[in-house]
């Protein structure tokens, strides 16, 4: 007499199955062949073969407290109550977080299991795309990260929940704690755009602008040259850039324990990258095999097999015969 959508939200929130069927025979109470005793057998009822003193079953539900406490219907209701509690709490911490969060939080770890490989590429998908969604309607996300990851690189100090970077310098971090070669392309271009970045930081957008133009025009006359920066280094209109202390940069210590990834780089989001990376190897893996055609593959095979077959069938070379006595004596 039940439903069983509640049934089913009661055995999940870990209802006794003892108060379930209480709450069945509360339904069904005015049937007649109902009795106290069904409903409890911890109730005294009137039993007219025992010589026992009779305890009316109103007495006996007020005496045990179970008429008030121990309601099946109210402990259940009280139940879903808090499941419904906790399942709007966690979608207002979902929607508290950022959307940047939301795609980067998730478990996209790969196993051995086929079906679990499936699945967590699956997810990386769905993480991909809601990394574009949130470039698209919230890049402030995206450059709130990397600067909160570059301020804690230069300074190193870990910025706590809701801090913001004060302070930020993106050429000292491009300077003195960056892993950019001393290569004059690479040097000229992350000079630039870290100070594309410093202006903007400062509220300048006119002078960002106007380095973001310039830095087009460097690469644009260097490619002219035929990659030498003679010209294009002077078109800048600022210092050259620090190429003694980019000249100290080194690779980092993956043998040592430093990560292979960028310090700008975000874990999860190293993670993700590399997943999707896995799979579209695997994908150009599986077309090339499949793209051999079965002619192709049997010609491969039996050559393999001609050439297994001719190799024993070689035979030495015969060596030459020696010269006779005899044939060198005259006709007589």
């Amino acid at each position: 007499m039940l439903d069983a959508g509640v049934v089913h939200a009661a055995i999940q929130a870990g209802v006794p199955e003892e108060n379930l069927q209480q709450m069945q025979q509360l339904m069904a109470r005015g049937k007649p062949a109902m009795k106290v005793k069904d409903m409890n057998p911890n109730l005294a009822v009137d039993d007219a073969l025992s010589e026992d003193d009779v305890v009316p079953a109103e007495e006996g539900l007020q005496g045990s407290g179970l008429g008030e406490e121990c309601d099946p219907l109210s402990t259940s209701l009280g139940k879903l109550t808090a499941i419904v509690e906790i399942l709007s709490e966690e979608k207002k911490k979902k929607a508290a977080s950022s959307s940047l969060d939301n795609a980067l939080d998730g478990s996209y770890g790969l196993s051995g299991d086929a079906s679990a490989v499936q699945a967590s590429g699956k997810k990386a998908a769905a993480a991909r795309r809601s990394l574009r969604v949130a470039f698209e309607r919230s890049p402030q996300e995206i450059y709130a990260l990397i600067e909160r990851l570059m301020q804690e690189d230069l300074s190193s100090q870990t910025l706590g929940p809701g801090q913001h970077p004060v302070g930020l310098n993106a050429r000292a971090w491009t300077e003195f704690r960056s892993r950019i070669g001393n290569y004059r392309t690479n040097v000229y271009c992350s000079w630039s755009a870290a100070g594309i970045l410093d202006s903007l930081t400062a509220g300048d957008t006119a002078k960002a602008r106007a380095r973001a133009c310039l830095l087009l025009l460097m690469l644009d006359q260097a490619s002219i040259d035929s990659g030498s920066w003679t010209l294009a280094g002077e078109l800048s209109l600022e210092g050259a850039p620090p190429f003694s202390s980019f000249a100290k940069h080194t690779q980092p210590a993956v043998r040592d324990g430093e990560s292979p990834f960028s310090r700008l780089l975000d874990p999860r989001w190293a993670e993700l990258a590399m997943i999707h990376l896995e799979d579209t190897e695997k994908y150009l893996t599986k077309r090339k095999a499949l793209g051999r055609t079965p002619q192709q593959q049997g010609q491969k095979e039996s050559s393999t097999e001609e050439g297994a077959m001719m190799e024993p069938q070689r035979r030495p070379k015969a060596k030459p015969k020696a010269k006779s006595l005899a044939s060198t004596g005259s006709g007589d």
